[in-house]
């Protein structure tokens, strides 16, 4: 018993200690039966700690002796407890075979209440695996079972698995009901560890439809539940999950304070995936703040602990992530190679959401790399299993990159086509965060043939929704596209007025990234007004801040905007400095739309200095990369550049001409920054 309290309040090793005690007691007085229960109780402790394969062995014991008595109801435990540790660890189909054995078991004895336990944790594991509605089946079944034989909180525990698995559908109003009948329950019959976790799960609800505000008071409330019980595992959880809801709203470095609160529970209890998640959680908020080496680290770490615990599902997390970091930096190749690790992960444990994200993964680091088709294979390939398996948030996401990908290709129609299923489905589940992001990229596709208007209204929507939940950073992406916008229809004031508020987010937030990207975009809007020398000491910064954390893509694209910027002043051979080094990046990062854009522009300073062969070189290159990228209409500019410097009555460069090409290059750089 004393056992029991301390693993109830997440002290595992002094709840260890106890069974252990009780173990070597059961021993010496040869009490098969309480040795067996105490090889169990030790195996969910350690269980709990993450420590799977110490678990596993303190079950196949326990299920040995239990087999050897003929304690068949013991048995169908063990076998459970066994499916349990596998489950945590991601693989699924091992832990499904040992909750069926146990299934069975508890059929052939007519054990009603074994029966419902198993049915909800062969749900738990389909959960898992991403196949939500046989997930569903087995957790009403075992809901019926509980209502049957008065089990007010097996009851509950079903009512709970039965929100979580609609919730991963996109269903988060239903979610909320089953979390909201789960709740009741618990409160009815006291049992205040697990009223804690369904106010938890109805925070997970209500953040994602983007009410932020909801969830941190549901989270706050099962705070307060684990610390007054002094349930140090809940208690470290719910701090994770705060940490989420801040990180929703940009608010950095508020969610990394309750991640480190939540990591230094973890170690203090030794409860090593917790450990892992936490490392992870705090390398994704460092990755927004733009500080890349340490969210590599990390994430390194949070790897080092899933590989070490064997818990395949959060290894390939891990992988995922770092994927991240890398294409963050402009080193997509390295991106590639962990999201094909985190790809076989998946594959192989049978984890079909996490196979679908990591598809989406590849197809945005290809689509980065100029690879349009391969791209658009991998989007539908991620839409194809988000269908199947009914994940209706995913299938929003996989919808919308399909989107960016022939947005990307010059196919706007069937861009807006995408984005608008993407825009349906967000409105449909309530995912006010994922409206907003849709409505982002509309507004860009419409702005892209020249619907103006039509862009500017669903950017405002866009910038409407993100102060609406309260998503700092997201409205500052939305200013920022706002700017951009106006700022290519010739309404430079405008533009700068709606980057100047994007870059004040970013550094009220700490997103060193998009401080970087709005000083560049301020720079677009300054050299369009003329007024170089501004526009190049912004240029200078943005440059300065890609170096600082590392993202070589943001560094060529400064180093580009350098370049356009002297050779608006006329100092062509400088201008060719910053381009041949803008060049450079971007074949060594393997990015084909940046070589191309930079051959155009270095075109152009050629062009200038008479330097009419090495231009024709430059134009022809970019035409190449177009083609081969599908640019049909990036083409038809880079021919007429050609043709122009055929003509020997043609000027070296109409000042009428460089303009219009300093409008279409804001649009193309524009679109490199977003």
């Amino acid at each position: 018993n004393l056992g029991n309290a301390y693993n109830y309040q997440g002290k595992y090793q002094q709840a260890i200690e106890f069974y252990q005690q009780s173990l070597d007691i059961f021993r010496d007085i040869g009490d098969r039966n309480g040795e067996g229960n105490s090889l169990n109780n030790l195996g969910s402790a350690y269980n709990y700690q993450g420590q799977y394969q110490r678990a596993i062995e303190f079950f196949q014991q326990s299920l040995k002796i239990k087999r050897d008595i003929g304690d068949c109801n013991g048995e169908g435990s063990s076998l459970n407890n066994l499916g349990n540790a596998y489950n945590y660890q991601g693989k699924y189909q091992q832990a499904i075979e040992f909750y069926q054995q146990s299934l069975d078991i508890f059929r052939d004895i007519g054990d009603r209440n074994g029966e419902g336990n198993s049915l909800n944790n062969l749900g738990s594991a389909y959960n898992y695996q991403g196949q939500y509605q046989r997930a569903i089946e087995f957790f009403q079944q075992s809901l019926k079972i509980k209502r049957e034989i008065g089990d007010r909180n097996g009851e509950g525990s079903s009512l709970n698995n039965l929100g979580s698995a609609y919730r991963s559908l996109g269903q988060y109003q239903q979610a909320i009901e089953f979390f909201q009948q789960s709740l009741k329950i618990y409160r009815d019959i006291g049992d205040r560890k697990t009223e804690g976790l369904s106010l938890a799960n109805l925070g997970n609800a209500y953040l994602c439809l983007g009410q932020y505000q909801q969830a941190i008071d549901f989270y706050q409330q099962s705070l307060d539940i684990a610390r007054e019980i002094g349930d140090r595992k809940t208690e470290g959880l719910s701090l994770a999950n705060l940490g989420n809801a801040y990180f929703s709203q940009g608010q950095y470095q508020q969610a990394i304070d309750f991640y480190q609160q939540s990591l230094d529970i973890a170690t203090e209890i030794g409860d090593r995936k917790t450990e892992s998640l936490s490392l992870m959680n705090l390398g994704v908020a460092d990755l927004s703040l733009g500080h890349y080496q340490q969210a590599i680290d990390f994430h390194q770490q949070s790897l080092d602990i899933a590989t070490e615990i064997s818990d395949r599902k959060t290894e390939g997390l891990s992988l995922a992530n770092l994927g991240n970091a890398y294409f963050s930096q402009g080193q997509y190749q390295q991106a590639i190679d962990f999201y094909q690790q985190s790809l076989d992960i998946a594959t192989e444990i049978g984890d079909r959401k996490t196979e679908s994200l990591s598809l989406m993964n590849l197809g945005v680091a290809d689509l980065s790399l100029g690879h349009y088709q391969q791209a658009i294979d991998f989007h539908q390939q991620s839409l194809d299993i988000a269908t199947e398996i009914s994940d209706r948030k995913t299938e929003g996401l996989s919808l919308a990159n399909l989107g960016n990908a022939y947005f990307s290709q010059g196919q706007y129609q069937q861009a807006i086509d995408f984005l608008q299923q993407s825009l349906d489905i967000a409105r449909e589940i309530g995912d006010r965060f994922g409206e907003g992001n849709s409505l982002i990229s509309l507004g860009n596709a419409y702005f892209s043939q020249g619907q103006y208007q039509q862009a500017i209204e669903f950017l405002q929507q866009s910038l409407d929704i993100a102060r609406e939940i309260g998503a700092r950073n997201s409205e500052g992406k939305s200013l920022m596209n706002l700017g951009i916008a106006y700022g290519s229809q010739g309404q430079y004031q405008q533009a700068i007025e709606f980057l100047q508020q994007s870059l004040e987010i970013a550094r009220e937030i700490g997103d060193r990234d998009s401080e970087g990207k709005s000083l560049g975009n301020l720079g677009n809007a300054y050299n369009s007004q003329g007024q170089y020398q501004q526009a190049i000491a912004l240029f200078e910064q943005s440059l300065e801040i890609a170096r600082e954390i590392g993202d070589r893509n943001s560094e060529g694209a400064s180093l580009g905007n350098l370049g356009n910027a002297y050779n608006s002043q006329g100092q062509y051979q400088r201008a060719i400095e910053f381009l041949q080094q803008s060049l450079d990046i971007a074949r060594e990062i393997g990015d084909r739309n940046g070589e191309a854009i930079t051959w155009f522009n270095l075109g152009l300073s050629l062009e200038n200095l008479n330097r009419e062969s090495d231009a024709l070189g430059a134009y022809r290159n970019a035409r190449e990369l177009c083609q081969a990228m599908g640019l049909d209409a990036n083409v038809q500019d880079c021919n007429n550049a050609i043709e122009r410097l055929s003509k020997p009555q043609t000027p070296v460069v109409h000042r009428r001409g460089f303009w219009v090409w300093l409008h279409r290059l804001w649009r193309w750089i524009g679109s490199w920054f977003r």
